[in-house]
């Protein structure tokens, strides 16, 4: 699921690079617009559930597989960003910041400050990187937008999401069976017309949206166009004003050649010159020029246009400054026949210089006056589209949603009607719908399920008269089955009552692990002590040893005297029978002392376990007749542990070699060698075991 769900990433993260180029190929068409790039990161998540729709079993499956395309997709912009901006800060600089969104948050509506959009590494990076930056102290270091790192997360929440909610709504709702009267009656899958109308109105949606997204930044731009006109204009103006004021102290010059006289023509060439120079470089607007973004070459743009005519402008005011320049040097020097001579040949300069002024402030003004008219021209256009698309997305999907909410209801109140009718216990009620699709076939299944129940609660008035009686008998049953927990071990039990032990008289050969446990100095103690105390005493022990005995698993097959029975592997098996056995014996040796502590026995009256087990093929069932069944075991094998416990001594624990083989590596043993056994033909070789490899006892 998750490689698929990759696969689903990487695909919407090269489509998104595909639109972001040709986005840069016709930049002056899709200005406006150059979001639209990051379009297809808006459709990972569903895509993803689509891709992945054979493994999603639930809602978080759904998630992890938006996050995993999602991550994916991020990882894909990023590493093209990141190339970009290295690769083109020699080719188009001023183009690849876009695809980092930091010239969209810089700018309106956003204004986010550059100080804290980025942040400065120590250094500059060791590539070239169209985010460095010189600082005030001639350091270069390389800024990163904060965008760029959190695409990746915000990439595989924002996919999770998207993921999340059309599961939520789509797969998971079964929306597909809602459908309209007039197209229910067409056999077409309800799915599919339920995704083409929402398909539009999204559609419809979409296109006002990114149209309402598109004016706004048209009239940022063209705000910001103004705004560069009106500040030529601002600047032109003053060079004329201050030109007039020129005009003007060349006659007071003439007339009264003083030092106030020529400081003041000296000011004003200054001061027109510098506004010349000005208008050459690119005049900032209201936002500073760092901060203006994406539009900033199309402000160059309209600078470029009237470069020209501020050339022309700045040599005629040029020439006339020279003239100024050697006209008050001539009168500092005291020449003044020459000075009235130069003051004449400025008149033709000074006409020319006014000349080239006026053309370009007659410019000026007719391309603010156009610009005027553009703007409200435009404006009225952009509005009456997105009237039109309002209205037309409104009036579509208001009809849209009635028709299709009439067409899911009816039918769902339909079925609810007879679905709560037939839970009343009417199972004779009918559905009916007219559709021809999955809610025609829904009411179709509520049918059959009624005609189905109809016939089912038939049979059932018939066995509800014999319930009863049946389940007096199975409460019996059970009484039963809980008393033979009191005289079987567990597994016998529950073996019993879940069917798996057949009780009849049929036995099987297998191969167990049998235990004779007798008490070694039981008969002293039982001379001195009263029945009702002896019972009590033998009650104590059996119970310790019995607990010992279900902790190993093994069955208790009987209690005789002082001594009990028990075997291994049926009928549960167990493939360390044979272990199991030896552990058991080896706790209940060392359970007796601390049942003699609480006994307060004499000191001279010491009780010792003895022990013997054998492992071998025995035969096990339920042996007896049908009025009395044991479930026990008999053979050989049985005898020859009953005859180990006879020939153990005090606190010993006797083993045939079969039983010694399975344990031999988890055991410390004693051999005993080779013994005649009452009722075996031939020896038996019999060891002692004394503990465990982990302790000695």
């Amino acid at each position: 699921m998750v490689k698929q769900a990759i696969k689903a990433g990487l695909i919407t993260g090269v489509l998104m690079l595909v639109i972001a180029f040709i986005v840069s190929i016709w930049w002056d068409y899709f200005r406006t617009v150059w979001p639209m790039a990051f379009i297809p990161l808006f459709v990972t998540g569903v895509y993803a559930v689509h891709r992945t729709s054979r493994f999603i079993t639930d809602l978080r499956s759904a998630t992890l597989a938006g996050a995993a395309a999602g991550l994916a997709a991020a990882t894909v912009s990023v590493t093209a960003i990141t190339r970009l901006s290295i690769s083109g800060t020699l080719i188009v600089p001023f183009l690849i910041p876009l695809w980092s969104l930091a010239p969209l948050l810089q700018d309106s509506p956003f204004l986010v400050n550059p100080n804290l959009l980025f942040f400065d590494l120590p250094s500059a990076l060791p590539f070239p990187w169209v985010f460095n930056q010189t600082t005030q102290n001639g350091v270069l270091v390389s800024r990163i937008p904060w965008t760029l790192p959190l695409f990746l997360p915000l990439g595989a929440v924002l996919a999770a999401l998207q993921a999340c909610l059309y599961y939520s709504v789509g797969p998971q709702s079964n929306l597909g069976r809602r459908t309209s009267e007039w197209i229910a009656r067409k056999r077409v899958s309800f799915q599919v017309k339920l995704l083409v109308g929402f398909f539009s109105l999204g559609v419809m949606i979409f296109v006002v949206g990114w149209l309402g997204w598109a004016v706004m930044e048209e009239m940022h731009f063209q705000i910001h166009v103004g705004r560069i006109r009106q500040h030529l204009l601002d600047h032109v103006l003053r060079v004329q004003n201050s030109n007039r004021i020129l005009s003007g102290a060349f006659p007071r010059l003439s007339t009264f050649p003083n030092d106030a006289a020529i400081q003041e023509v000296s000011a004003v060439s200054k001061r027109i010159a510098a506004e010349l120079n000005h208008l050459k470089t690119f005049p900032p607007p209201a936002h500073s020029a760092e901060s203006i973004g994406a539009i900033r070459r199309q402000l160059y743009k309209e600078v470029e246009k009237h470069l020209p005519a501020m050339r022309e402008a700045d040599k005629r005011f040029g020439e006339l400054n020279e003239a100024t320049t050697r006209l008050i040097e001539l009168y500092r020097s005291a020449n003044a026949g020459e000075a009235k001579t130069q003051l004449a040949s400025l008149v033709p300069l000074q006409r020319a210089a006014e000349v080239s002024l006026s053309e370009l402030i007659n410019a000026l003004n007719v391309g603010m006056m156009q610009w005027v008219a553009d703007l409200d021209s435009a404006s009225h256009n952009e509005l009456y589209v997105v009237m039109f698309l309002v209205l037309f997305a409104t009036g579509i999907a208001f009809p849209l949603g009635y028709v299709f909410s009439q067409v899911v209801v009816r039918p769902v109140n339909e079925v609810d009607r007879g679905l709560d009718r037939v839970g009343s216990g009417d199972f004779s009620t009918q559905v009916r719908v007219e559709n021809r699709d999955e809610l025609g076939d829904l009411a179709d299944h509520v049918n059959n399920m009624s005609s189905e129940l109809d016939r089912l609660y038939a049979e059932l008035r018939v066995l509800n008269e014999n319930l009863q009686q049946k389940v007096n008998e199975q409460l019996q049953e059970i009484e039963r089955a809980r008393e033979l927990k009191r005289y079987l071990s567990p597994q016998v039990a529950d073996s019993i009552i879940a069917g798996q032990s057949d009780v009849k008289l049929a036995t099987t050969r297998k191969n167990l692990t049998v235990c004779f446990a007798d008490i070694r100095g039981f008969t002293g103690i039982a001379e001195r002590m009263e029945p009702e105390e002896l019972i009590d005493l033998l009650n104590e022990y059996f119970a310790a040893q019995t607990e010992i005995v279900f902790n190993y698993g093994g069955t208790l097959d009987k209690y005789y005297g002082d001594g009990m029975m028990v075997f291994f592997g049926d009928p549960i098996p167990y493939a360390d029978h044979a272990e199991r056995a030896v552990r058991m014996a080896l706790e209940m040796r060392e359970k007796l002392p601390e049942l003699q502590k609480r006994w307060f026995m004499r000191q001279q009256e010491r009780l010792h376990i003895v022990i013997g087990i054998s492992t071998g093929y025995v035969t096990v069932g339920n042996i007896g007749s049908p009025a009395r069944l044991d479930y026990t075991v008999i053979g050989n094998n049985v005898n020859l542990a009953s005859r180990l416990a006879d020939l153990a001594a005090p606190g010993q624990i006797l083993i045939t070699e079969r039983t010694m083989v399975q344990i031999q590596e988890i055991v410390e043993a004693r051999e005993h060698g080779e013994q005649m056994v009452e009722g075996s033909a031939r020896p038996v070789r019999i060891y002692e075991v004394i503990g465990t490899r982990s302790f000695s006892v």
